[in-house]
């Protein structure tokens, strides 16, 4: 029988929120799985205890912008908007159906403002690291590395050129030794790098040369060698990117380390556009070795 549901729905209904929200939902997993309660813990000594306003809570704050993260809601206005009329949004923070939500200039002034300067989320991110690895989720013997280019705000066009000294390279001899030392056990014949001829090799191991400034434009050696760069006049911290394959301009790049037993992502590292993806590399390997 065909029916029309008439008027609005304007009655009184008790509801509680907590049944509202799926178990399988996303949300309710990683509320879940993760403890987020040590931000508060870390963050309190950035607040005043005994003055002011009462200050939206650490924890609130980074979860709201989880939610933006997670959801692709690239707008902080926006994502007040969605979180006013989400159940699930409104339950992962912790706030009732008709609780007044933060202003959006709280968000903002906290994110840029407060802990500006403060090493804040780069504590969170290990932490929830550790939380993961207490889970058995990192095995720690297999790493993988790589970097993805992020366009700085910079016309490429504004630019001056500067001499720029090219560093010491002895984390290339490193890793350059254990590749050999690897070869040497398997019975293969020793690589040649930095300008090293290769005379009586054949054309396979001649393919195998290795120039290890050959994707930043620079000269290989020693401490002494400067090399020209251009430095952008809007964003000086970029760097600028000239690889086979890859847009040219201003970028950083976004080194990233993931475990291999279920593709944790144990580090991230930001450097100007310019720089040789292996550079960073075995100064954030220790760095992960020290911390975890």
């Amino acid at each position: 029988m065909f029916t029309e549901r008439n008027g609005k729905q304007n009655k009184l209904e008790f509801v509680i929120l907590e049944e509202l929200v799926p178990e399988d939902h996303l949300l309710r997993k990683i509320d879940k799985t993760i403890d987020f309660s040590f931000i508060n813990k870390i963050c309190k000594p950035y607040y005043c205890e005994n003055n002011g306003r009462p200050a939206i809570e650490p924890e609130v704050l980074f979860r709201m912008l989880f939610i933006g993260y997670l959801y692709g809601i690239r707008s902080e206005t926006r994502l007040l908007k969605e979180i006013e009329v989400n159940v699930a949004y409104r339950w992962f923070i912790g706030y009732d159906l008709t609780e007044k939500l933060p202003d959006v200039s709280v968000i903002w002034q906290n994110r840029l403002r407060r802990y500006n300067g403060t090493d804040i989320p780069q504590q969170i991110f290990d932490e929830i690291v550790r939380q993961a690895m207490a889970k058995g989720l990192v095995g720690g013997k297999i790493l993988y590395s790589d970097s993805t280019h992020l366009k700085a705000n910079a016309n490429k066009n504004k630019y001056v050129e500067k001499q720029a000294k090219v560093e010491a390279r002895e984390y290339i001899d490193d890793l350059n030794r254990a590749i050999n030392e690897d070869r040497k056990a398997h019975g293969k014949k020793p690589l040649k790098f930095n300008g090293d001829e290769l005379k009586d090799d054949s054309e396979e191991e001649k393919e195998n040369y290795f120039d290890d400034d050959s994707q930043n434009g620079g000269t290989t050696g020693g401490s002494g060698e400067v090399k020209t760069i251009k430095a952008s006049t809007t964003d000086p911290d970029s760097g600028f990117m000239h690889r086979d394959g890859k847009p040219q301009g201003f970028f950083y790049l976004d080194h990233r380390t993931v475990d291999s037993k279920h593709n944790i992502i144990t580090d991230v590292f930001v450097t100007p556009g310019n720089t040789n993806d292996v550079k960073p590399y075995l100064n954030r390997l220790k760095t992960q070795i020290d911390k975890f």
